[in-house]
């Protein structure tokens, strides 16, 4: 079913891409880009409506591989920082030198976690303003003797390589969260503006996926801010094998 959902889709935001590269007058683009970006979003909406159907009905599978954490991270930001350019605004990344940079895990839903929070952070931070979100792979560590080991699981050699928690944090100069509103933040559904006016697209699943996810590699996912106007702190862990 999700095939034949996103292939049309996926046809119309080609065709709008290819269109906006001809000869257009600029109401003529205006409108090719408001086809892409509407075929953009609601093809989003549908990867998240899909992606957390399959992890409410267990359905979710894990591929796990042996995959370069370097690659994983600059394919996020590369997709991230094209959004955050287009308003005026700045994303960097920095890993701890003594983060392993091979691991072995599910590098395209590391990726997906990575790409949901960090457009969280361009979303809600406001436009030409300070440097809007940092990626911080910052630890790793042997799992406690309790940590759950259905991520990461290898039938072969690769059962042998040891298991690693790795943690994650992505800050950004958003519009920050107050206390009250951080317990619900990964309710699915949800945003913390949920107003009739709210200013903020998106279908509130991202998060509430990012955590799923989380959970389903082994790790958790939390948040953090002092308040509204001060920025928040994504923070998560995943258990890899070395």
């Amino acid at each position: 079913m999700s095939h034949e959902i996103r292939t049309p889709l996926n046809g119309m935001i080609a065709v709008g891409q290819l269109l906006a590269e001809t000869s257009l007058t600029p109401a003529q683009w205006d409108l090719v880009n408001t086809i892409r970006c509407s075929g953009e979003t609601l093809l989003t909406l549908i990867t998240d409506i899909l992606d957390f159907s399959r992890i409410e009905a267990n359905k979710m599978v894990l591929h796990n591989a042996v995959f370069k954490l370097d690659t994983v991270i600059e394919a996020a930001m590369e997709i991230a920082g094209l959004k955050a350019a287009q308003r005026r605004l700045q994303v960097a990344y920095h890993v701890a030198e003594h983060m392993p940079r091979m691991l072995y895990g599910d590098a395209q839903r590391l990726q997906q976690i990575l790409l949901n929070v960090l457009n969280n952070g361009i979303k809600f931070t406001e436009e030409a303003g300070p440097s809007a979100t940092s990626l911080l792979p910052s630890t790793a560590h042997p799992p406690a003797a309790t940590a759950a080991t259905t991520t990461a699981t290898a039938t072969g050699p690769e059962a042998e390589w040891p298991l690693l928690v790795v943690r994650f944090s992505v800050r950004d100069t958003g519009i920050g969260i107050a206390p009250a509103d951080l317990g619900r933040l990964f309710n699915s559904f949800t945003q913390v503006d949920a107003s009739p006016t709210r200013r903020y697209g998106g279908s509130g699943l991202g998060l509430a996926i990012s955590r799923k996810l989380c959970e389903a590699m082994g790790g958790q996912m939390w948040a953090e801010s002092e308040g509204l106007t001060q920025g928040s702190t994504f923070s998560w862990t995943i258990l890899c094998r070395l």
